[in-house]
């Protein structure tokens, strides 16, 4: 399967409109429409779209992307040449194995709960942080 047609299946697998995904890459609806056809993306296209549809860049150039070994790293930080007018071209174009929704909500619940253990080990530091500061208030009274 090409990139654009991945793109384009995972637009409707997402449930977002064309145009949603369009304005949030910053390219015309005609681009869009474009891309679906090809087998290669600019990166800074490929980046946008891969994050408003919550999905790891790599998802759209590997021939069967596998989300269950945790090799994929998400954010916009993680694709090389965000700024730099780069084709990326897929490895093959044989089908894609599209991830079962109960990976995703347990790689998603599982990334929930480390967010809320960082949540409480942040709280606890801030509370450290204000009676610090307290004490050396403190002393300087004294």
């Amino acid at each position: 399967m090409i990139v654009g047609e991945r793109i384009k299946r995972a637009i409707e697998e997402a449930g977002l409109t064309q145009e949603q995904v369009a304005a949030h890459a910053e390219m015309s609806l005609a681009n869009l429409y474009k891309i679906y056809k090809r087998d290669s993306i600019e990166s800074r296209y490929l980046v946008k779209i891969a994050n408003i549809l919550h999905l790891p860049y790599s998802y759209f150039l590997d021939e069967e992307p596998d989300f269950s070994s945790g090799n994929y790293q998400r954010g916009v930080g993680n694709a090389a040449g965000n700024h730099i007018k780069q084709k990326i071209m897929s490895s093959g174009n044989e089908g894609v194995g599209v991830a079962s929704s109960a990976i995703n909500v347990e790689r998603i619940q599982h990334e929930l709960e480390l967010c809320k253990a960082e949540k409480v080990s942040l709280e606890e530091k801030l509370v450290l942080k204000d009676e610090i500061i307290e004490l050396l208030r403190g002393r300087k009274q004294d």
